[in-house]
């Protein structure tokens, strides 16, 4: 062999060498990967959190599709419970109501997986360099009385979009669109002086969770309390790690009234910010309600004039 021939195959595998140990493109950036379970959303590499599209259940028991878990924290620390054995119903991030009337009949408890079932159907992702979407169909079905057979009788339409521009934060946007499809359609919290219900976060709560909103630091009650359009969850998510997530949760302005304000527990349950309340109200057929919500994981530098920026800008996309 030739020092010319020599030279040119050492340059050859070198190049080849190194072409192997460069990340996947795939590992860049945003990008999504469908399972016969769901879709797992991804930023260079790591899990970001899960869409659950397949009903799932626990021995039959507690059927639920159309919810997130796990959500990851910053650190690749699981946020989020699914079937807590305090309270099986509830799941990871989560939209549900108590109250679900049709025709003017009591029909289902979403809350508590009963009576209902979740078809998630036609579900798309748009990726750009900075986002992603997950596009998802679904139905609500149940038994309709006068039918005396399944009917579809809500009909949903949801947008997640992730924001992975900041390497300091995940954004999660939600953007929620029911549409009755029969008349006499009602959705209402749970039926007491706490009335929750609508979108929950169940988080793996650890001792030291405590609740902060623009205001200062708020304490959690029986009801609700009033503390403003978001919610800052701080604690020892993952004890270990040098920086710590913390969890955000977002109220839209604009979502329909009445917002009753924030369900806040310091164990064993969910964090809500509760609409409508105990009082169930109209959907008009045909006629689709939006709701909107935004899920903002950020390390302990965060500030609150920083979450307010944030906000702000959550309220003035489009």
């Amino acid at each position: 062999m030739t020092r010319k021939t020599h030279n040119i195959l050492v340059l050859f595998l070198s190049i080849i060498f190194t072409y192997s140990l460069l990340p996947a493109q795939e590992s860049i950036g945003l990008y999504a990967k469908a399972t016969p379970e769901g879709v797992e959303v991804y930023r260079d590499g790591k899990a970001i959190f899960f869409y659950q599209t397949k009903t799932k259940s626990l021995d039959g028991q507690f059927p639920r599709a159309n919810y997130i878990h796990p959500l990851y924290g910053l650190n690749g620390e699981v946020l989020t419970e699914d079937f807590p054995e305090d309270h099986l119903h509830q799941r990871g991030i989560f939209w549900a109501w108590h109250q679900m009337i049709v025709e003017d009949q009591w029909m289902a408890d979403q809350w508590d997986c009963r009576g209902i079932s979740w078809e998630v159907e036609k579900i798309k992702t748009k990726t750009s360099r900075t986002s992603l979407e997950i596009h998802a169909n679904i139905n609500w079905l149940g038994l309709l009385p006068s039918k005396s057979r399944e009917e579809k009788l809500f009909r949903e339409k949801t947008i997640i979009k992730v924001n992975g521009e900041r390497p300091d934060a995940i954004e999660i946007e939600f953007d929620i669109s029911i549409t009755a499809n029969y008349l006499g359609s009602k959705l209402g919290g749970s039926n007491d002086e706490k009335g929750y219900g609508g979108f929950s976060a169940r988080l793996k709560l650890p001792e030291d969770i405590s609740f902060h909103a623009k205001q200062g630091k708020v304490e959690a009650q029986n009801t609700a309390v009033e503390a403003g359009d978001w919610m800052s969850f701080h604690g020892s998510f993952a004890p270990d790690a040098a920086i710590q997530s913390r969890v955000t949760i977002m109220n839209h302005p604009d979502n329909p009234s009445p917002f009753q304000g924030w369900i806040l527990r310091e164990k064993n349950s969910m964090q809500n910010p509760a609409w409508p309340g105990k009082h169930s109200v109209f959907f008009v057929k045909g006629k689709p309600t939006r709701l909107r919500y935004k899920l903002l994981i950020h390390d302990e530098m965060w500030t609150k004039g920083m979450i307010e920026e944030n906000f702000r800008k959550f309220v003035q996309s489009p």
